[in-house]
């Protein structure tokens, strides 16, 4: 069901799509999310289904001759509708989840960035003094061999 969604994909733009998306999110962060899109995406499923259905059973009842049925038809419609709304609010929910990952993710680079950034200014004096403690016993070294 899922490849008829994706169309004339190949095998290689799967695996590129999979590949951005590991450099997107990362290794801990990927699983995560695909849950998080196949939960929705089974939700997304359930409410079109469950449309198709309403409206089908709206069809029917329309047909029905039978005055009685129809008030049950607007119902039904009303309720189609409610449905369709539902899964509309299911889909911007899961936009908003993912731009919400997405700002996380550059957050987190960000502070990996300034992170190895403090680091690199944490070791360089540190080399330096190791190089002028070299320095200063080597001098003491010669100046005690030439006393």
């Amino acid at each position: 069901m899922i490849f008829a969604l994706i169309g004339n994909f190949g095998t290689w733009e799967i695996i590129l799509i999979l590949f951005v998306a590991l450099l997107v999110f990362g290794p801990g962060k990927l699983p995560e999310v695909a849950k998080t899109i196949g939960k929705t995406m089974g939700d997304i499923r359930r409410y079109t289904s469950g449309i198709q259905k309403e409206f089908q059973e709206a069809i029917n009842l329309e047909d029905d001759t039978d005055a009685g049925k129809k008030p049950a038809v607007k119902t039904k419609v009303t309720d189609a509708v409610d449905a369709e709304d539902a899964a509309n609010e299911t889909e911007e929910a899961v936009v908003e989840a993912v731009e919400d990952q997405e700002a996380a993710v550059v957050e987190a680079s960000e502070d990996r960035e300034a992170a190895t950034g403090a680091v690199a200014e944490t070791i360089e004096p540190v080399a330096e003094n190791e190089e002028s403690s070299t320095a200063e016993e080597e001098k003491n070294d010669a100046d005690t061999g030439a006393s």
